[in-house]
Parts: C-alpha cells; sequence; structure tokens
C-alpha cells in the first residue's frame, strides 16, 4: 500500500486567502485552509454548510455540486474556477472541512495558478487521511 505521500500528484500549501463561493442565495466568503494543483481545501461555519451542501446530499459517482468560486491569489484580479465538491467533513462541533477540486480549467488559468503554488514560499502541508 502507497503512503499518503507518495499518491499525491502534487503538494499541497498551507494557505489563507479568501474564496467566495457564488451561491444561489447569494456569496459566501470562506478562508482556505490549503490549496494544491488539483483544488482547494475551505474551512466553513457549521451555520453556512448547509448553503453550501443541502441536507441529505449524497454523492455518487454520476452527480456532483460544482460551485463557481472567485479566489484571491493576490493579483489584480480574483482567480475565478469552478469547483466540485469533492468531501465535506466535521472538524470540530463550529467547523467543517470542505474540499472542491477545480473544474474545467484552461491553459491559462492553469498556468495563473502554477505561478501562484511556485511563489509560495510555505511548507507544503502534511497529508491527512482523510484527502
Amino acid at each position: 500500500m502507497q503512503s499518503l505521500i507518495q499518491r499525491r500528484h502534487s503538494p499541497r500549501y498551507q494557505v489563507d486567502i479568501k474564496s467566495k463561493l457564488q451561491l444561489p442565495d447569494g456569496e459566501l466568503e470562506l478562508r482556505s485552509a490549503d490549496i494544491c494543483y488539483k483544488g482547494i481545501r475551505l474551512q466553513c461555519p457549521k451555520e453556512d454548510i448547509l448553503r453550501v451542501i443541502p441536507l441529505g446530499a449524497q454523492f455518487t459517482p454520476n452527480e456532483h455540486l460544482s460551485i463557481p468560486m472567485k479566489i484571491d491569489l493576490g493579483s489584480n484580479e480574483l482567480f475565478e474556477v469552478n469547483g466540485k465538491v469533492a468531501f465535506c467533513h466535521r472538524q470540530s462541533q463550529t467547523q467543517f472541512l470542505l474540499g472542491l477540486n477545480f473544474e474545467n480549467m484552461g491553459t491559462l488559468k492553469k498556468n495563473v495558478l502554477k505561478e501562484f503554488l511556485s511563489s509560495l514560499a510555505g511548507v507544503a502541508a502534511q497529508p491527512s487521511m482523510f484527502t
């Protein structure tokens, strides 16, 4: 069995950035736990989780929830991308961890993200058994 480090395709970086989810009932600003080339993990307060994940939502292979996002990568423009909900885990009584995989990124967006990730001076986050 491969270790978590060996299974990762791209390093995950711990970084605190703003992400604005574009939801049917308005915008929701969340903070990131970490980011990688494939997606982002966001910290979501308990009182907002039902705005993002409908009660009783089931994630099956042929169904997914895609959410438009605007992520502040520190440039003049917000990084706009769709995020496919990969998981939602309770971290505490008041906090959830929401994992979103980036979807349908063209070459330009991939290059912007790659440039941002290469600029991070932080240490890659430790792998988690939940992702």
